[in-house]
């Protein structure tokens, strides 16, 4: 690396030359680490994902469904009233669209991707938005599930967000 090279890690480690990785918007609620937190999501009625579980247990078998008690954390929420799910270790050929979420019975409503990051920069790729208007006031039970026949099991990652305000302030990376 040349003196150039060496500078400019060194100006990007001190002080980020300029480039700050901004985030205007709330972080993303993350509904896997809730579940592991509390022990209180199941799979079929049976408890899954509860402290100390291998974070694989958020795996949904087809025709299976995983199921959230949205009402433990609902009020902590704010804007943060759409879903994202992103499927991240389901082998090749995994189809996102075939994920179905219910909030409170109410299928959400796909909408468009905006991205494939979140606050960190790590977002696996698949994912799924969902929104659903209105929001209910108090809203119970989220299920999901999925029924794509070229998929056994799906695992994913769970996440409410603030779709509009991710739509006005995209994540901005720092390239080195």
């Amino acid at each position: 690396m040349g003196n150039r090279g060496v500078l400019a890690a060194i100006c990007l480690w001190l002080v980020g030359c300029g480039c700050k990785p901004e985030n205007l918007c709330p972080p993303y609620f993350q509904v896997n680490d809730w579940c592991m937190r509390t022990g209180k999501c199941q799979l079929d009625g049976a408890p899954t994902c509860v402290a100390g579980s291998d974070p694989a247990c958020f795996t949904i078998p087809r025709g299976k469904v995983f199921r959230i008690p949205v009402s433990g954390f609902a009020s902590s929420l704010g804007s943060r009233r759409q879903l994202s799910i992103a499927v991240y270790a389901a082998g090749a050929g995994a189809d996102s669209s075939k994920l179905v979420a219910r909030l409170d019975g109410a299928p959400g409503v796909p909408l468009a991707p905006l991205y494939t990051l979140d606050d960190s920069g790590a977002f696996p790729d698949g994912d799924r938005p969902f929104g659903w208007d209105p929001f209910p006031s108090s809203p119970m039970f989220l299920e999901v599930s999925h029924d794509d026949a070229g998929l056994a099991v799906a695992e994913i990652l769970i996440a409410f967000y603030d779709y509009a305000c991710r739509q006005q302030h995209p994540p901005r990376i720092c390239a080195v």
